[in-house]
């Protein structure tokens, strides 16, 4: 992960665990706009909540991975972005 990423928006797919959550732990440490999304709600809010008590800024939202259309719908709200990272579990 590059060292300074201010100014950057990162979305990550799957940002609420494993690998997808490391990539948005280390984008944000590294300044950059966070966006983690992940297909279960509570889990996501839980998520959101850990890395906010921990100094992490990150927003969150609700996409299936597996549902092309919602991604479609996703990323036409996101707007622009620099950097995806996508952890896909079909």
């Amino acid at each position: 992960m590059p060292g300074d990423l201010r100014r950057t928006q990162v979305v990550v797919i799957g940002g609420s665990s494993g690998i997808g959550r490391r990539v948005a732990e280390l984008a944000a440490a590294a300044g950059a706009e966070v966006l983690i999304s992940g297909r279960d709600e509570a889990k996501l809010r839980t998520v959101v909540g850990e890395l906010y008590s921990a100094g992490i800024p990150v927003t969150g939202s609700v996409v299936d991975a597996r549902d092309d259309d919602g991604l479609a719908r996703f990323f036409a709200g996101v707007g622009r972005f620099a950097i995806r990272s996508c952890r896909r579990q079909v």
